[in-house]
């Protein structure tokens, strides 16, 4: 009984000093404050460029810590195929930065271009029942 209860003290003991470094480890990379970030979808290049300086701003006022764009963006960033276009989004996130808001860049990918699917129309999607979708659907 005595082996049993020392076994018990030393376990505990273990296990608190255990605790207490990963404790300690864990607030190192994740701060508390740094646990509950709010973010705010935004599209810049579906709103006039003279108003993203004010849109950012009550972003910001607001509270929100970060945004993410570019999902929908593909003919914007690639309007012709091999043509691209960034500076839109360089100043978008120029604008995100000066007013304390972090960006996270998402892939096009959900809205190919039309030049896209007409050049490449087995980019498509088909039905269960092998029938072509059309352009323009969501996430096609």
């Amino acid at each position: 009984m005595k082996h049993l209860r020392i076994l018990l003290i030393n376990s505990l003991l273990v296990f608190g000093c255990i605790s207490n470094t990963l404790g300690q480890t864990l607030e190192k990379w994740f701060p508390k404050e740094d646990l509950m970030k709010v973010g705010v979808y935004y599209y810049p290049e579906q709103w006039p460029k003279n108003q993203w300086s004010r849109d950012f701003q009550n972003m910001a006022k607001q509270g929100f810590q970060f945004t993410h764009f570019a999902e929908f963006a593909w003919t914007y960033l690639e309007p012709e195929e091999g043509k691209f276009d960034f500076d839109w989004l360089d100043e978008s996130i120029a604008l995100a930065a000066k007013n304390g808001m972090k960006v996270i860049l998402c892939t096009p990918s959900a809205a190919p271009p039309v030049w896209l699917t007409e050049k490449y129309p087995e980019t498509l999607m088909q039905n269960i029942d092998g029938i072509t979708q059309a352009h323009g659907s969501r996430e096609h």
